[in-house]
C-alpha cells in the first residue's frame, strides 16, 4: 500500500520547532536519541526496534486521529510495500512493548476497515521539562518486561526438563493470561478445561482458539507453550485434558517471562482435578486473581466432562442435559448442547436450548456467553429460513460487542456475526470484507494455523454463494495445504468440500473423481454431517462419471448410513440422486425412470411436499423423456415448469423437451432445445453438466443426420482430452466417415476411460471395429498382390 510523497510530507504536520520528546502514559519519548523510557528522573529504558521506535513516534505525534493504513506504512516504511497482515503483526509488537491502559485497553486502538488511532494523551516536551504538566503513569505493575531466552534454556527444554531461571527480575508480571487448549483429534475435553480455567480466574485469563495436534500430551503443551510465546510475547497457559476408564488427567505448560513450569495431575474427579489446576496457576502465576463467580456444583461439571469424553452427539446430549439440569448456570452445556444439535442439521431444537440459556443469562448478565448464544441462535434461525429473528439476533450480538471490551477471540466470533448479516442482506462484498478483518486479527493476535484454516474456509463459502469460483478455489486449496498437515479433519473435508465443487463448475471430473478416492480415508474421522453428505453426494457422482461405479456405490451406501446416524432424510435424497446418475450415465434410461418416479412419490408423501421434490420431479422427466411414454414425458415437463425459477431447473425443462421433440419426430425443434438448454447449463455455471448435454446434442445429430459433426466434437474437447463418453462418440464419428483406424484407436481410449461404465455392447462395437479394419487391411494386401 503506498501513497503519494506531497500526502505523506502533508501529513507529517511537523512545526518549526520539533519537540525533544512526547510525554505519555509515564513514559518519555525521545526524539533526540530515538529511545522510550519510564519518564521518572532515571527511568528505565524499554528496548524498541527502529521500525517500532518510528510506528510509536508516528501515533505519538498525531494522538487521537485515526491514522489510515496506507498512511502508516508511508510515514514508517516510506516506498516499500507491506501487507495489511505485516502491519498488524508490528502493531500487536508495539502494543506488548507498552503498558495497558487501567481498564487493560491497548493504547493503540484498531477503527475496523479504517486504521489505527492512539488513544492516550500526549504532551511535547521543548527545552525545558519542566514546563511540562505532570502525568499520572500507568500502573507500574503493567509495564514492559523484558524476554530471556538462553542457551541452557533451549537444551534443558530440548530434553524435556522443566527448568525456572535464577533471574532478578524486580519488574511485577502481567495481570493477564491467555490460556490455549491443546488437543487431539476431535477432542473437546482439553477446550472444556481451558473455558473452565477462564471461568475462574474471570477477566485475567483471556482463552485463544483450540490448538489440534497429533503429539503426545506432556510434548504437545510444551510444543505449544514454547511456540505460542515466542509468537505472542505473552504469558500463556497450555492446556491438555484427557480421560481413560477411570481417571481424568491433565497436563499444562506455563511460560511466562523468563519463568517456565509444567505439572501432570490426576484425578478420578474432574471437578477436583481442575480445582487443583486452578491452585496450582494460582501459585506459579500471584498476578492472575480468581473472579468472584460461584463454582457449578460437581455433579453438574461431571456430567458436562462426560458428555465432552464422546465424539458422538447422540452420546453427548443426555450428558450436556443432564449438567443443565443440575446447574443451569453453566452455560458452556448450554451452548455445545445448541452446537452439537446444529450440526445434526436440528436447527429448530438449537434455536430453542440457547433462547432458554439466554433467558437465564438475564438474571447473570455474562456478555461473553451471551454473544455465543446470539450467534449460535442466529445461525440456526437462518438455517430455518427465518431471517427476521437471525437478524434480530446478529444485532444483538454485535451491541454486546460494542457495549463489552471483548477479546480478539470473540471480536473474531461478532466479525463472523458481521459476516452473517451482510449475507443476508445479499453483501457478498461486505461479507468478504468482515472474514478478511478476522483472517487479520487471527494472523496477528494467534497465528495458529488450524483457526486460519477455518476463516479461509469461511471465506470460500461466501465466494461459493457469490458465484466467484476461482476465490473459493484459491482460499480452499490454501486451507487444504495446512489441514493436511495439521490433521483437523473436518474442516479438511470441508475444504474437500470446496475443492470439488470448483471441479464440477469447471468440468474437471478428473480431479473431482481423484479427489473423492484421495479423501475415503478420512471419511471415518469426520463428526460434520452436513459437509461429510455434500462431498459425498458430489464424490459419488464424479466416480460414476469415470466408470469408478463400485466406489461410486459405497460413497452411496455412506449416504444411506448418514441419513440414519444424522435422522436427515436428505441425506438419503442425495443418495437417491447418485443412484439416478449412475444409471443414467450407464444409458438404464428405463430404470433410471423407474427409480426417479419412486423417489418423487416418497418425497410427496412426506409432509405433502419435501424441498428436494422439484429435483426429483426434474430427474423423473429427464429420464422419462428417453426412457417412458412421450405422453408421460410430456405430463412431468408440465409439473416441472411451475418450478423454473428454482435453481438449474429451467435448463433441465428445455433438456427434458428436447429429448422428447426428438422422440416425436421434431427433430429440429428438438435440437434447438438441447441448445438452449446447454447454454443455459452454462450461464450458471454447471459446466460438467452443459458437456454431458452436449455429448447428447452430438449423440441425436449421429442419429438423424448423414455427416459427422465434427464442429460440436472439436468445441467439446478440451486440448487433447476427451472422456469415455466423448471417445465414444467420436470413434462413431470417425466410422461415419469411414475412417476405421482413427474409429477403432478412440474405441480402444474409451475403453481405457470407460473402467466399469464399459459395456458389452461397446466390446462388441470395437470388435466390429477391428474385424472391418481387418478385412480391409486384407482386401488391401491381396489387391497390392
Amino acid at each position: 500500500m503506498r501513497i503519494s510523497t506531497d500526502k505523506a510530507a502533508e501529513m507529517t504536520g511537523k512545526d518549526d520547532e520539533t519537540p525533544s520528546a512526547y510525554l505519555f502514559a509515564g513514559l518519555r519519548l525521545s526524539t533526540q536519541n530515538q529511545s522510550l523510557s519510564w519518564a521518572e528522573e532515571g527511568g528505565e529504558p524499554i528496548a524498541l526496534t527502529s521500525k517500532l521506535y518510528h510506528l510509536l513516534l508516528t501515533f505519538a505525534a498525531r494522538p487521537g486521529e485515526v491514522l489510515s493504513k496506507e498512511s502508516i506504512v508511508e510515514l514508517v516504511w516510506p516506498g516499500q510495500f507491506v501487507t495489511d497482515a505485516a502491519l498488524a503483526k508490528q502493531i500487536q509488537r508495539l502494543r506488548s512493548a507498552l503498558p495497558v491502559a487501567t481498564d487493560g485497553t491497548p493504547l493503540v486502538e484498531t477503527h475496523w476497515g479504517r486504521g489505527y488511532r492512539f488513544v492516550c494523551p500526549v504532551e511535547p516536551e521543548y527545552a525545558s521539562r519542566s514546563e511540562v504538566a505532570s502525568h499520572e503513569p500507568l500502573a507500574r505493575d503493567s509495564r514492559p518486561t523484558r524476554f530471556y531466552l538462553v542457551t541452557s534454556l533451549v537444551a534443558a527444554l530440548a530434553l524435556g526438563v522443566v527448568l525456572i531461571q535464577d533471574s532478578e527480575v524486580s519488574e511485577p508480571s502481567p495481570k493477564t493470561v491467555k490460556l490455549v487448549p491443546v488437543s487431539g483429534q476431535s477432542d473437546a475435553l482439553s477446550e472444556g478445561a481451558a473455558e473452565y480455567l477462564a471461568t475462574r480466574f474471570g477477566s485475567a485469563a483471556h482463552l485463544t482458539p483450540v490448538l489440534k495436534t497429533e503429539a503426545p500430551p506432556a510434548q504437545a503443551t510444551d510444543k505449544a507453550g514454547l511456540d505460542l510465546f515466542t509468537q505472542l510475547q505473552a504469558p500463556i497457559a497450555a492446556v491438555r485434558l484427557e480421560r481413560d476408564d477411570e481417571s481424568y488427567q491433565v497436563w499444562i505448560t506455563l511460560r511466562s517471562e523468563d519463568l517456565i513450569s509444567q505439572a501432570t495431575m490426576r484425578d478420578a474427579s474432574v471437578h477436583r482435578l481442575l480445582e487443583r489446576t486452578v491452585r496450582w496457576m494460582q501459585e506459579e502465576t500471584p498476578y492472575v486473581k480468581l473472579s468472584d463467580r460461584p463454582l457449578t456444583n460437581e455433579f453438574a461439571l461431571s456430567s458436562y466432562f462426560e458428555g465432552l469424553a464422546s465424539s458422538n452427539c447422540e452420546v453427548t446430549k443426555p450428558f450436556l442435559r443432564a449438567a443443565i439440569t443440575s446447574d443451569e448456570r453453566l452455560g458452556a452445556a448450554w451452548v455445545r448442547l445448541a452446537s452439537c444439535e446444529l450440526s445434526q442439521g436440528q436447527a429448530l431444537d438449537a434455536a430453542a436450548t440457547v433462547e432458554a440459556l439466554l433467558g437465564t443469562l438475564k438474571n447473570t448478565g455474562d456478555p461473553a456467553l451471551e454473544l455465543d448464544a446470539t450467534l449460535i441462535a442466529a445461525r440456526a434461525y437462518r438455517e430455518l429460513g427465518s431471517e427476521g429473528p437471525a437478524r434480530e439476533h446478529l444485532e444483538r450480538a454485535l451491541s454486546l460487542v460494542e457495549i463489552n471490551a471483548v477479546s480478539p477471540l470473540r471480536r473474531v466470533s461478532a466479525l463472523a456475526g458481521i459476516a452473517m448479516l451482510a449475507s443476508l442482506d445479499g453483501n457478498a462484498d461486505g461479507a468478504l470484507e468482515a472474514h478478511r478483518q478476522r483472517l487479520e486479527i487471527a494472523r496477528s493476535e494467534y497465528d495458529l494455523p488450524q483457526f486460519i484454516a477455518a476463516i479461509q474456509l469461511d471465506i470460500a463459502a461466501v465466494a461459493l454463494i457469490s458465484g466467484d469460483y476461482d476465490l473459493m478455489r484459491s482460499y480452499s486449496q490454501d486451507a487444504r495445504q495446512i489441514l493436511e498437515e495439521e490433521g483437523d479433519r473436518d474442516l479438511l473435508l470441508r475444504s474437500y468440500r470446496y475443492l470439488i465443487t470448483a471441479d464440477f463448475r469447471d468440468n474437471n471430473v478428473d480431479a473431482a473423481a481423484q479427489l473423492a478416492l484421495a479423501a475415503r480415508p478420512v471419511l471415518a474421522e469426520v463428526s460434520d454431517s452436513v459437509d461429510l453428505g455434500f462431498f459425498m453426494q458430489f464424490a459419488a457422482i464424479a466416480l460414476n462419471a469415470r466408470g469408478y461405479l463400485s466406489e461410486g456405490r459405497e460413497y452411496t451406501a455412506k449416504l444411506r448410513e448418514l441419513e440414519t446416524a444424522a435422522s436427515n432424510p436428505f441425506f438419503g435424497v442425495f443418495a437417491d440422486i447418485t443412484v439416478f446418475h449412475r444409471l443414467y450415465a450407464q444409458g438404464k434410461f428405463e430404470e433410471a425412470y423407474t427409480f426417479a418416479a419412486s423417489t418423487r412419490a416418497r418425497l410427496e408423501t412426506r409432509d405433502g411436499h419435501h424441498s428436494a421434490l422439484p429435483q426429483a420431479l426434474a430427474f423423473e422427466a429427464l429420464s422419462a423423456s428417453r426412457g417412458a411414454s412421450t405422453d408421460v414425458a410430456r405430463s412431468l415437463i408440465s409439473r416441472l415448469g411451475e418450478y423454473e425459477q428454482v435453481g438449474d431447473l429451467a435448463a433441465s425443462r428445455q433438456r427434458a423437451t428436447g429429448h422428447t421433440l426428438i422422440r416425436e419426430g421434431l427433430y429440429t425443434e428438438g435440437l434447438q432445445a438441447l441448445r438452449s438448454a446447454e447454454s443455459a447449463y452454462r450461464k450458471i455455471g454447471s459446466e460438467s453438466v452443459a458437456d454431458y448435454v452436449g455429448y447428447e446434442i452430438v449423440e441425436a445429430r449421429l442419429e438423424h443426420e448423414p455427416l459427422a459433426p465434427w464442429d460440436d466434437v472439436q468445441r467439446l474437447v478440451q486440448g487433447d482430452q476427451a472422456d469415455y463418453f466423448l471417445s465414444r462418440l467420436i470413434a462413431l464419428a470417425h466410422a461415419r466417415d469411414g475412417n476405421l483406424v482413427a474409429a477403432t484407436t478412440a474405441m480402444e481410449k474409451a475403453r481405457l476411460l470407460g473402467n466399469e461404465l464399459w459395456s458389452s455392447e461397446d466390446q462388441l462395437l470395437l470388435e466390429q471395429f477391428r474385424t472391418k479394419l481387418a478385412s480391409a487391411d486384407a482386401q488391401a494386401a491381396a489387391k497390392a498382390r
